[in-house]
């Protein structure tokens, strides 16, 4: 067995370190987070005008036979339209199964990041960063198909750190089933990662290309033949790419190069703004905890 290198007795190392305290300390930042949230968490604007009862309003077109996507406007992923059918019928319809998926969330964000750690130097200055960053890291009124999309795409970059490739294409899929627009380019990007590394000696393996590329392509084939089962496949091809999301926006003006340089740009903010915003808040977050 050749010896072992720095960096290889470092990997050993970060994995050997338990995760338990820094995923208790971010999922309670995390979670007094949503706490302090909870006017806009509660907020009657938010449930009935806005996104946050969505998803109820799409259970009870499903009780009326309508097809996603194709007798009704969707343009997200199916998958978390199934799941969340499966809360509202196990616990009932309401407010509860919705504000329980966020609480899951909240525990996968803290995972991860406590995943993420493992590979950082100086991780106790790194865990205070992160913490006091939670209210910059966490969206406190996601709805389930940002959730599985963010999810998705944070623990396939996790895994790519690992090395797992294959891991990380199963994991982007499941970004494609929520939200078919990020997702979709980070699946793409890792299947030329995929082909690059089966290619690394100058030779294409494909034995190591089957290996690499089968727990992905076997779990998108399982969603796309699951969902179109019990949605329809009309359904599911209507929603698999961003297709109908990138038309609403467009007809609602939003899709422009106008519109991107009025975000970035927003109409009547002075330099102070760009300077406390972009580059001071980054600044007195990270500044204090790095230099210590």
């Amino acid at each position: 067995m050749p010896p072992a290198n720095a960096s290889t007795l470092a990997r050993v190392n970060s994995e050997a370190l338990p995760i338990a305290k820094p995923f208790l300390v971010l999922l309670t930042s995390l979670s007094l987070v949503f706490l302090l949230s909870w006017p806009i968490i509660f907020s009657l604007d938010l449930w009935v005008f806005k996104d946050k009862s969505s998803f109820l309003n799409l259970d009870y077109l499903l009780d009326k036979h309508l097809r996603l996507g194709v007798d009704a406007y969707y343009s997200y992923g199916l998958l978390p339209v199934f799941l969340q059918h499966v809360l509202f019928e196990a616990f009932g319809r309401g407010f509860g199964p919705v504000i329980g998926c966020t609480v899951v969330t909240l525990a996968f964000m803290a995972l991860f990041w406590a995943l993420l750690l493992r590979h950082l130097p100086q991780q106790t200055r790194w865990l205070v960063s992160i913490a006091a960053l939670s209210p910059l890291l966490y969206w406190v009124t996601p709805n389930l198909p940002y959730s599985l999309a963010v999810l998705s795409m944070l623990f396939a970059l996790l895994f790519v750190l690992k090395g797992r490739f294959d891991i990380a294409l199963a994991a982007s899929v499941v970004g494609c089933f929520s939200v078919p627009s990020l997702p979709l380019l980070l699946t793409a990007l890792l299947t030329v990662l995929i082909v690059v590394d089966c290619c690394s000696d100058g030779h294409l393996h494909l034995v190591r290309l089957a290996r690499q590329s089968a727990p992905g392509a076997c779990l998108y084939l399982l969603l796309m033949v699951s969902l179109g089962l019990y949605f329809g496949f009309k359904s599911v091809l209507a929603t698999a790419l961003p297709t109908l999301g990138m038309q609403f926006y467009r007809d609602d003006g939003l899709g422009t190069f106008g519109a991107l340089m009025s975000f970035l740009h927003p109409p009547g903010e002075s330099l102070q703004y760009y300077i406390a915003y972009y580059i001071g808040s980054p600044v007195t977050w990270f500044a204090p905890v790095q230099s210590a």
